[in-house]
């Protein structure tokens, strides 16, 4: 074990930067298995000689690499403290690996290219800035767990899995949920369901609650409105297609621009082809169980393909970050 290379993972949520708990998969973190691929690094590290731990577990100056899941809140006010000295030195900055998660609607703080010269590799599903040497392409990992509901005709219609967020960034997509909540609420309240967190009933008729698992909910519907924090970003796919995916939901999708490069077209329903939500209604009101089946049958394929598998997977994430701490690691530093 003295033998094992150190790395040490910083999340900006604070909570998880706490005694491994990112990688405890009964852990209350842990959502519809949604750090099942942190466990799978981990694993695969140890297997070429990295030993990886929450950032509490040791010291930052004698790891050999420091992984931080989003921009740290003290870079900002970094010329502050003693430790720039440290960062500023290129022999520290090889160990430093940031991940960009958080659109700019949720962390502006990720995209000031100020702070990205404090890192030597930056991980990004934004395809734009991508150029395959600081900027290396990674994408949102996804759980292999599949949920089944039931038959065509008993499903429920329609519904929505998010909190209540807002934002003032012109690409935010929050006010088009509501926009989507509204609609249903006032014109075909039988056929939506809501459901999330920060959410009041008495202001949204539609509101059923909170849920334990996003797949046991949705499994239950024919259709979810799967809208992305964010419009209008090129690579920027989260886990919420995939969650209707893996339950045998058809998603109305909007968010990244190049959706279709990532995602077969006969896998979702693009609302930006409607130009309104009830030419969406009377779309989907009308695809029969056949057309229906023929939406699962399209995921089901797009789910088993190498487009899939090569890309999203927890091994396919895994495989991109051990593939750079490898080549860092061969590398003498200047």
């Amino acid at each position: 074990m003295s033998n094992m290379k150190t790395i040490l993972l910083h999340n900006v949520y604070d909570e998880m930067n706490r005694e491994n708990v990112v990688f405890h998969l009964d852990s209350g973190y842990n959502r519809d298995d949604c750090l099942l691929h942190l466990s799978h690094l981990r694993e695969a590290l140890a297997s070429r000689g990295f030993s990886l731990h929450t950032i509490d577990q040791g010291d930052v100056m004698t790891c050999n690499y420091l992984l931080f899941f989003d921009m740290p809140s003290f870079i900002s006010s970094l010329g502050q403290f003693y430790f720039l000295q440290y960062m500023k030195k290129e022999s520290f900055k090889r160990k430093m690996l940031l991940f960009l998660w958080e659109p700019p609607v949720v962390n502006e703080q990720n995209w000031n290219a100020e702070y990205h010269q404090y890192f030597q590799t930056i991980f990004t599903w934004y395809d734009d800035i991508v150029d395959h040497n600081k900027y290396i392409k990674i994408h949102y990992a996804q759980p292999d767990r599949r949920y089944h509901g039931p038959a065509f005709s008993n499903k429920k219609f329609c519904t929505m899995i998010n909190g209540n967020r807002s934002s003032t960034h012109p690409l935010e997509l929050y006010s088009e949920r509501r926009r989507a909540i509204r609609f249903f609420e006032t014109h075909h309240p039988e056929d939506f369901d809501l459901y999330g967190v920060a959410w009041d009933s008495s202001d949204f008729p539609s509101y059923r609650g909170t849920i334990r698992e996003k797949g046991d909910v949705l499994s239950k519907y024919k259709y979810a409105i799967c809208y992305e924090n964010m419009i209008q970003v090129n690579g920027y796919i989260t886990e919420k297609i995939f969650d209707c995916f893996r339950a045998g939901c058809v998603p109305v999708y909007l968010g990244a621009f190049n959706i279709t490069d990532y995602v077969p077209e006969g896998a979702f329903i693009d609302f930006r082809k409607f130009n309104d939500y009830e030419k969406l209604y009377v779309f989907l009101k009308q695809i029969t169980e056949e057309q229906y089946q023929a939406y699962i049958e399209h995921i089901d394929r797009y789910l088993k393909s190498s487009l899939y598998t090569d890309r999203f997977s927890k091994e396919a994430f895994g495989q991109a970050v051990i593939d750079r701490i490898i080549t860092l690691d061969q590398t003498k530093p200047i």
